[in-house]
């Protein structure tokens, strides 16, 4: 087949093989959404959305269960006809806390409002499409994005719509969203960059690429990082997406994840199997370690430590001047997919198999403090 019509193919079949990240099969628990939503941490507790469609609050101190959040389970959920009922509660963002609120995004396409204290329901808002992505807030607005191609602003307290309507783009919204200086970013997969007035809901500037985009963008200073499905990492104006440079080196794969910053590096990981150190100014590539799986979990430095989940089941410990291992690959018997939850030097991970995970984090090891299954 020649290389054009490869490309023809490969854009063709594109959203059902976006699809296959997210879902599994046609027999069984196939074609079901699994979920794969990070923990988020408050001064006090630790939230996480399980496999089985449940929230749950957590005291990381003993590990007991402070409420648990289930939602009245949908009537109807499958994929083409082939699925059995998903779980009530499907979650592929990460909680996002403020005001003594946990806000919830669905894979049924709803936002819910969780009192963080009771884990009683405040509110909740229906949008026409599922939620991947993890909402922000700003001031009294909740910005979320929606698979069916909108951007919304809700009100936090009460969850109505500020603006006039949803913000309207040319493509799913899968991506985390950033905001700096009243305005927010975020990518769809309609291969668009997007920059959003909070206030207005009105567009500030766009950005088209060959690629799609499911990643949040890095916001330093002037400079917006943004790695895209094309196997691309770019940096553009944040006034106008004028581009800055664009990385002289393609990945082998897509760039899925969301990038980490320290010193003038940035870290971000791709379905190729490496994460990849680059120079923040340049774009020039500084090096690329190998992992054993595709990186869909963001990086973090801790104690000096790069930490990498792989979906090889392993957590990674590098220099982040090297990409050298400071400590043998930490095996959690279970893919790592979602984004951990870091505070002080422990970080946590949640696990395809519902796993909770406590990690110590040290320059020279890694200690599991505990680590919790959720049947």
């Amino acid at each position: 087949m020649h290389i054009s019509q490869y490309k023809s193919l490969l854009k063709l079949l594109f959203p059902f093989l976006l699809c296959s990240l997210l879902l599994t099969g046609c027999i069984g628990d196939r074609f079901q959404p699994q979920g794969w939503s990070g923990p988020a941490l408050s001064d006090e507790s630790l939230f996480i959305c399980s496999k089985k469609g449940a929230c749950i609050a957590l005291n990381p101190s003993d590990q007991s269960t402070i409420w648990e959040f289930t939602p009245e389970a949908p009537k109807t959920s499958s994929l083409l006809g082939c699925a059995p009922s998903a779980p009530s509660l499907v979650v592929y963002s990460t909680p996002v806390i403020s005001n003594d609120t946990v806000y919830i995004g669905d894979y049924s396409g709803k936002m819910y409002a969780i009192d963080a204290q009771s884990g009683v329901m405040k509110w909740e808002y229906a949008t026409d499409g599922s939620i991947i992505g993890s909402p922000i807030i700003v001031g009294n607005a909740l910005i979320v994005g929606s698979s069916d191609a909108n951007l919304y602003s809700l009100d936090a307290q009460r969850g109505v719509l500020l603006w006039d309507e949803p913000f309207a783009t040319d493509g799913k919204i899968w991506s985390d969203l950033v905001v700096a200086d009243g305005t927010v970013y975020f990518g769809t997969l309609g291969h668009t960059l997007y920059a959003i007035s909070v206030e207005s809901g009105k567009l500030a500037w766009k950005k088209e690429f060959n690629g799609a985009i499911t990643s949040a963008p890095l916001i330093l200073e002037d400079t917006l990082y943004i790695g895209t499905l094309e196997g691309k990492f770019h940096a553009l104006s944040i006034d106008s997406g004028e581009p800055r440079w664009e990385q002289p080196f393609e990945a082998e794969n897509w760039f899925w994840t969301t990038p980490t910053f320290a010193e003038d590096t940035i870290y971000v990981g791709s379905l190729d199997h490496n994460i990849y150190a680059i120079d923040a100014g340049t774009g020039k590539l500084k090096w690329a370690t190998p992992t054993g799986g595709e990186i869909r979990s963001a990086a973090v430095i801790v104690n000096d430590v790069l930490v990498v989940g792989s979906k090889d089941h392993k957590v990674y410990g590098l220099d982040p001047e090297t990409g050298k291992d400071k400590w043998a690959p930490r095996d959690l018997e279970a893919e790592i997919l979602a984004h951990p939850g870091v505070k002080g030097n422990v970080v946590y991970f949640l696990d395809q198999k519902n796993n909770l995970h406590a990690l110590e984090i040290n320059d020279a090891s890694v200690i599991e403090l505990w680590s919790k299954t959720f049947e």
